[in-house]
C-alpha cells in the first residue's frame, strides 16, 4: 500500500487523489464526484475557504446530502501548511518506491 502525506495540499487532486481512508474521494462518493463542477480540484484549491471551495451542478438532497455532510466531517481535522506534499511508499521502511520492494510485495501476495 501506498498513500500520500499531506501538507500544502497544492499538488493533489480533492476528487482524485488517495490522501485519506485509503480510497479517492472520487470512488467513495460517485454520485457527488458525478455532479461535481470541477473534478479536477487541488484540495487546497478545495479547503482555501470556508464554505469548501466545492460546488455541484445540482442542489444536494437525500443520500447526496448526507454523503456531503460525511464527507466534511471527515476533512474537517485536516490543517494546511508550509511543507510540500510527498509520496509515500509502504512497502520499503524508508518509504521510498523501488523495483525490488514492489517485486517482493507481489511475491508476498
Amino acid at each position: 500500500m501506498s498513500f500520500f502525506i499531506v501538507n500544502n495540499e497544492e499538488q493533489m487532486k480533492f476528487w482524485e487523489d488517495t490522501w485519506l481512508e485509503n480510497m479517492a474521494f472520487k470512488d467513495k462518493y460517485p454520485s457527488l464526484y458525478y455532479i461535481v463542477r470541477r473534478k479536477n480540484l487541488s484540495i487546497a484549491n478545495a479547503m482555501g475557504s470556508v464554505p469548501l471551495n466545492v460546488s455541484f451542478r445540482r442542489v444536494l438532497v437525500g443520500q447526496n446530502l448526507v454523503y456531503w455532510h460525511e464527507l466534511r466531517a471527515s476533512i474537517v481535522h485536516i490543517q494546511l501548511n508550509q511543507s510540500t506534499d510527498y509520496f509515500r511508499w509502504n512497502y520499503h521502511q524508508n518509504g521510498l518506491f523501488s523495483v525490488r520492494s514492489m517485486y517482493l510485495a507481489l511475491s508476498l501476495n
